[in-house]
């Protein structure tokens, strides 16, 4: 049979975020979801047992429709806030503010069911699902990776149809992909601003050498210890050593945050847009004014509709956050990602991802060398 009617065949291999919505369509079990020789997660179609029926197109977020839901708000009448937690323990172990800590213990409280990332034993990440306080503290923290959806998007889109209220928390990708499978009040969507998702190959790569032959035991991209503004990776191993150092100098995040690396749909992202994808839009809150900057960490947030309205009021009467509403215009100048998807590919990125697949990262620190986004320009 021929088939054309799929994914694989329909979008371009540049376009792919990896976002696993094909993998929850497929009713046959026909799509597996793959590391790339380069280190994304792509489709592959087992022809054997595809009928071409289309759905896993049909559910594809990039083929569709990629604008959010039309009662999300545009740029220019969107509500932006500054926000973090009150409880300093909790706002030092976010990557930020706190605050979808606050949001998911809120959602808990309504005994309801939260989706967030955490590690696996392998040092990839994977959505799982909370329906604990203690079962949230994996999802703190940023992690810059690709997530293994798995078969989520279809456990959540069950979940509400059996009337539980669940909190899904994603890259824009990932929440459009989901609202392709479910409209309902019950699920409220954040979604994150995101630089891009670098390539699993070479962190995996980047571990081993700063591991030098030691077993990680935890891995923190967002150390504040110094500080928000200065934050550090940080990694801990089983015979009590760690390696840390700072964002400017670290060579994995150096080549993270100069774009060296990162999926090829990243590049030009059709979800880094208004009108945003979730309920709720969260990001690090670069750019602050400085009446409200504290080296603890401060969070944005966008509400995008009504439900997101409704989710900050009730983390307002609950009195455990500081929101403070903050003119939309001040909150893009830090995070341009909010509105534009586009970046620029290093020249350097191909042969970067070859030779990363034959070669130790060490060997290749002088090409992340060249791309240094933090280098003073003479």
């Amino acid at each position: 049979m021929h088939l054309n009617n799929n994914t694989v065949a329909m979008l371009p291999y540049d376009k792919c975020t990896g976002c696993f919505a094909c993998y929850n369509a497929c009713p046959n079990n026909a799509i597996k979801m793959k590391l790339s020789p380069y280190g994304f997660y792509r489709p592959e179609i087992v022809t054997s047992r595809c009928n071409n029926c289309g759905l896993c197109s049909i559910k594809c977020p990039t083929l569709g429709n990629t604008s959010a839901s039309p009662i999300n708000r545009t740029e220019a009448n969107i509500l932006s806030y500054a926000a973090w937690s009150k409880n300093n323990a909790l706002r030092k172990n976010s990557s930020s503010g706190g605050i979808f800590t606050e949001i998911a213990n809120t959602i808990l409280d309504w005994s309801g069911i939260v989706y967030g990332v955490r590690w696996k034993s392998d040092w990839t990440l994977c959505h799982a699902k909370a329906e604990s306080k203690q079962e949230l503290l994996p999802f703190q923290g940023s992690k810059y990776l690709q997530s293994n959806i798995g078969l989520t998007y279809k456990e959540i889109s069950q979940m509400v149809r059996n009337g539980r209220t669940v909190l899904f928390s994603g890259l824009p990708c990932q929440v459009a992909a989901l609202h392709k499978f479910v409209d309902s009040e019950n699920l409220i969507t954040i979604d994150l601003v995101c630089h891009g998702t670098p390539s699993i190959i070479v962190f995996h790569r980047y571990l081993e050498y700063v591991s030098n032959s030691r077993t990680a035991k935890s891995i923190n991209f967002r150390n504040k210890e110094n500080g928000w503004s200065k934050f550090r990776i940080s990694i801990d191993f089983t015979d009590g050593s760690s390696y840390s150092d700072t964002f400017r100098q670290d060579p994995f995040l150096v080549g993270f945050l100069s774009d060296l690396y990162l999926n090829d749909a990243c590049y030009s992202c059709s979800f880094c847009s208004m009108p945003r994808q979730g309920d709720l839009t969260l990001a690090d809150y670069w750019g602050v004014p400085k009446e409200y900057k504290n080296d603890l960490g401060v969070s944005l947030i966008l509400s995008n509709n009504e439900k997101g309205d409704k989710i900050l009021d009730t983390l307002k009467d609950k009195g455990n956050v500081e929101l403070i509403q903050i003119p939309s215009e001040s909150t893009l100048k830090g995070n341009p990602r909010i509105v534009n998807g586009k970046l620029q590919i290093p020249k350097q990125r191909e042969s970067f991802l070859f030779q990363i697949q034959r070669t130790d990262f060490q060997n290749l620190q002088h090409i992340i060398s060249e791309v240094n986004c933090f280098q003073i320009k003479k």
